[in-house]
């Protein structure tokens, strides 16, 4: 019987290493050793489990390989559109056949915007909606910012009471 209190380390003792140390802050890990030589195997699994449980099955697939996981098909579409003609489209396998693209119709949404942007002036209309995309938005702030009201009828000289009261025309010499 070995009587030295030395152990030779196991599997289990390397996985409740690493668990401790993926569970634990950095300021606690040179306390891992120690508590390692006097941990019993069963608290040395159940720091295992607890490991297991405390990391995210998100995190866990993170860059490791998985051996039978979905891998992409052949054919992948593009992440952008191409430029051309946005009347034209492609023949794609989920449809077969062109229909007729001579009848264009202007979506509704379109309407509805043009519709908007003329209400815009009107009084209420620079009150921005829930459903107003950017570009209207911005009309309407720029409406909303430039004010309705005009002080002193559009027509201010900037001069303050003491410059008025010691010029030309208050001395009765000012050119008429």
């Amino acid at each position: 019987m070995n009587t030295t209190g030395y152990k030779l380390p196991t599997e289990t003792d390397f996985m409740a290493e690493r668990a401790l140390y993926n569970i634990l802050e950095p300021r606690y890990h040179h306390l891992i050793p120690n508590f390692l030589k006097t941990s019993s195997d069963i608290e040395k699994k159940g720091l295992i489990k607890l490991a297991k449980l405390a990391e995210p099955s998100l995190t866990k697939t993170i860059g490791r390989p998985m051996p039978n996981s979905f891998s992409p098909t052949l054919k992948e579409s593009a992440w952008y559109q191409k430029r051309g003609n946005p009347n034209f489209m492609p023949r794609s396998d989920s449809v077969p056949f062109m229909t007729d693209m001579s009848e264009y119709q202007v979506p509704s949404w379109m309407h509805e915007d043009s519709y908007e942007a003329d209400q815009i002036p009107k009084p209420g209309g620079c009150i921005i909606k829930l459903k107003d995309n950017i570009t209207i938005m911005r009309m309407k702030n720029t409406q909303r910012n430039q004010g309705t009201y005009k002080l002193f009828s559009g027509q201010f000289d900037g001069t303050t009471t003491s410059a008025s009261c010691h010029n030309l025309e208050s001395l009765g010499l000012a050119p008429h």
